[in-house]
């Protein structure tokens, strides 16, 4: 949905001067292709710490039972959010349709391609180099709903610390390389939150009982030994009658 969405105000976009931006006259553009990168690694390098953050379980087992974490509990909370904040994201860039800031979306830029039919926009598929999705920035909803998991699973301040100290500075790199308005970073920054915490009001994270499933093995594996009492035990009493 939200690939048909960008590819449509795309095509609605029409090329034109950025608005008057307080971020743009703060700080520096990075015009360079080679700058522009900035953003983009250390967008992914915080997102590779979040991904091994969520796939810690499967290597690290927790010192405390109440300290366990669950990979598909972590991922269910994540999307479900990443589901609504996106929705508000399409509906937003398609209420109002706001000159694009990328260097690429001007009217002199060479690399501007819209989608020009119906085919394209329902099976092109580019989330770079799209124009007019301005409105919410995706990159800080990706790194910021991070975070919220880190905050939320995590007990080690220092990790949290880096993480938050990360998206931060994505957040000025994205308006730096010219990618989003300032607003559409500081929306991301409390859109985010609001949903969150309301997705952890409403939807319960399913998580398996411990002491039942504890209990449980323990049952198991006395029912085991049992049984491997009672063939010692036949394979006693057939020796002596043998």
């Amino acid at each position: 949905m939200q690939n048909v969405a960008t590819n449509l105000v795309y095509y609605l976009h029409e090329p034109g001067e950025p608005l008057r931006e307080l971020g743009y006259e703060l700080l520096p553009a990075l015009e360079e292709s080679d700058k522009q990168l900035v953003s983009e690694i250390v967008f992914y390098i915080l997102m590779a710490i979040i991904v091994c953050f969520a796939l810690s379980p499967f290597f690290s087992k927790p010192q405390r039972e109440e300290e366990q974490r669950y990979v598909v509990v972590m991922a269910v909370r994540y999307a479900r959010v990443l589901i609504l904040v996106q929705l508000v994201r399409v509906v937003s860039f398609l209420l109002t349709f706001l000159p694009s800031s990328s260097f690429h979306c001007r009217v002199e830029a060479d690399a501007y391609d819209p989608p020009e039919s119906a085919a394209e926009i329902f099976l092109r598929f580019d989330g770079v180099t799209g124009c007019g999705d301005v409105m919410i920035s995706s990159h800080t909803i990706f790194v910021t709903l991070g975070g919220l998991l880190v905050s939320h699973y995590s007990n080690d301040r220092y990790l949290k610390g880096v993480v938050w100290a990360l998206v931060l500075a994505l957040g000025f790199l994205v308006v730096d390389a010219r990618k989003h308005y300032s607003v559409d970073v500081f929306i991301a920054w409390y859109t985010c939150p609001v949903l969150w915490y309301y997705c952890a009001k409403t939807f319960k994270d399913d998580v398996p009982n411990q002491t039942s499933s504890f209990s449980f093995m323990k049952e198991q594996s006395r029912q085991e030994d049992d049984g491997k009492v009672e063939a010692s035990m036949d394979t006693f009493t057939v020796k002596e009658s043998v």
